[in-house]
């Protein structure tokens, strides 16, 4: 099965914005969290363990589908393509890395002192979202080429459709027309065939009496 539609891949990354999206609404509940001791560590801990499962789940269920439906498209990919795929894989990654080591050190908040460990998340945090960020970047520039494919594809499928769709009309209306000058063709034979005069079948009645 060859899937050529952008908007699969349009909607296929999704999954990854989802990812980076929860994780990026953990750091700021965490900010909140941490500056503000409006939530609990217990509610921050539970939040960003849901929060980074579900993150791995979506990531890994689309670096599948990305992954096989790029080998199974009709677009061949060129190395700059390849390698900007490989660094936004990478860079997911990565991020997700960090907002794990952002999860640990909330485990260990009461080894550390709170300044360090504002420190620590706000730093850990911001490189997250820098490698989230990065990675949609590159994740977007690997597939334009491949969407300007698709998109000249689709084109010219539509093109096709068109052209086919007015030979159909085009030969349609002849066939009417055919149609229409025989039967006018076969009635103007039977009307000479069977047409009567009364006047002048009447004047040769009294001509022969």
């Amino acid at each position: 099965m060859k899937n050529n539609n952008p908007k699969f891949y349009t909607r296929l990354k999704y999954l990854a914005t989802i990812s980076s999206t929860l994780l990026s609404i953990w750091f700021v509940l965490l900010i909140i969290g941490v500056f503000k001791n409006s939530l609990s560590w217990i509610v921050l801990i539970a939040i960003g363990s849901a929060f980074a499962f579900i993150t791995l789940i979506s990531l890994a269920l689309y670096f599948y589908l990305r992954f096989k439906f790029m080998h199974q498209s009709q677009y061949e990919h060129t190395k700059k393509d390849l390698l900007k795929w490989s660094l936004a894989m990478i860079s997911y990654s990565l991020g997700w890395l960090f907002a794990i080591i952002n999860l640990m050190v909330i485990l260990a908040h009461d080894k550390i002192s709170i300044l360090n460990l504002k420190i620590i998340l706000i730093v850990m945090g911001i490189i997250m979202i820098i490698f989230f960020v990065l990675a949609s970047i590159l994740e977007m520039m690997s597939r334009i080429n491949e969407h300007s494919f698709f998109n000249q594809q689709e084109y010219q499928m539509l093109q096709e459709q068109k052209k086919r769709k007015k030979k159909d009309i085009i030969s349609n209306e002849n066939l009417s027309n055919e149609t229409y000058n025989h039967r006018t063709k076969e009635a103007e034979i039977f009307l000479k065939k069977n047409n009567k005069n009364p006047f002048t079948d009447e004047n040769n009645r009294k001509e022969g009496e």
